[in-house]
């Protein structure tokens, strides 16, 4: 799944090791960010969401006034950490019911040919 992240969440996943590093660094987590973000800890959200626009793909925040905006808009998708866990875990799951789905199909097929 694809992010843009804000800086509040780079901060979280350094200072803490917690479930905000643990989705930050996962392998099925592809995040983006603006170039200068660590230089500057800019406070304003545009860069964000301007990023997120250019790659249409969700920001991760608990900034809750650029969730509802982006909510309220429909020009932005703001995600709080909990509904990337959530996200997360949907596709995990769908992701292990399709592995287990060609295992099986594959075992059929094994017995069938032998």
């Amino acid at each position: 799944m694809k992010l843009v992240v804000d800086t509040n969440k780079i901060i979280a996943c350094l200072l803490k090791d917690g479930k905000v590093r643990w989705l930050f660094f996962s392998e099925f987590l592809d995040v983006h960010t603006p170039y200068y973000t660590m230089e500057e800890f800019d406070i304003d959200d545009w860069p964000f969401i301007a990023l997120a626009l250019k790659l249409n793909i969700p920001i991760w925040t608990n900034d809750k006034s650029m969730i509802i905006y982006g909510s309220k808009s429909g020009k932005y998708l703001a995600l709080d950490t909990q509904a990337v866990e959530d996200l997360l875990k949907k596709s995990l799951k769908k992701l292990l019911v399709l592995t287990n789905y060609i295992r099986s199909a594959h075992y059929w097929v094994v017995e069938l040919s032998d």
